[in-house]
Parts: structure tokens; C-alpha cells; sequence
């Protein structure tokens, strides 16, 4: 009966942790591509950028203040050499928050 009854908690305890899973990973992710736009909201902050993948597909990032010590400037740079970069990020129902911003690869 013991035996039984933790078994019966343990599948509860990995269902309800992989049903949380799967909410994450619907929730955030990542890509990388090319800076093709940047938006400064001031000097130090980026309002918003744009890259194109490896599948010329366009991805719209916005932001919500400083990510990582990246500035308009250093996004820019990468948009003028053509250096790519990684982006981690959170969906919302409206649009991509950019989390994290990475040289790539």
C-alpha cells in the first residue's frame, strides 16, 4: 500500500512538472541572425531590433531596458560588419521580449 501510494505521487509530481515544461518552452526561446535594424530608445538602451535567421525568416525583438550591457551602438556594429548574434527570448501574446542578445556563434 506504501509502495502504491508513493508511486501515485511521483507520476503526479512528473506530470504536473512536465506540464510546466512545456508551458516554458512555449513561452521562451532563442534564434540568431543578422541585425538588419536597431531602434534606440536612448543612448544606452534599445528600443527595439530586427534580425533575418539562416531561413530569411524576420524576427521583431522588443525590449523592456538595458540587455547584457548591449547598446543601440553595439547592435548597430554587428548590423555594419555583419556579425551575427543570439538572441534568448520570452513570447508574449503580442510580441517578442528580448531577454539576453550574444555574439554568434
Amino acid at each position: 500500500m506504501l509502495k502504491r501510494t508513493l508511486l501515485t505521487i511521483s507520476c503526479l509530481i512528473l506530470i504536473s512538472s512536465s506540464y510546466g515544461c512545456d508551458r516554458t518552452s512555449d513561452t521562451f526561446g532563442s534564434t540568431h541572425g543578422s541585425v538588419i535594424k536597431v531602434e534606440e530608445r536612448n543612448e544606452e538602451e534599445i528600443q527595439l531590433f530586427v534580425i533575418k535567421d539562416g531561413k530569411s525568416k524576420t524576427w521583431v525583438f522588443h525590449t523592456t531596458g538595458i540587455i547584457d550591457f548591449n547598446t543601440p551602438d553595439h547592435l548597430e556594429w554587428h548590423m555594419n560588419n555583419n556579425q551575427a548574434i543570439k538572441v534568448f527570448y520570452e513570447s508574449t501574446a503580442d510580441k517578442l521580449i528580448a531577454i539576453s542578445i550574444f555574439d554568434y556563434p
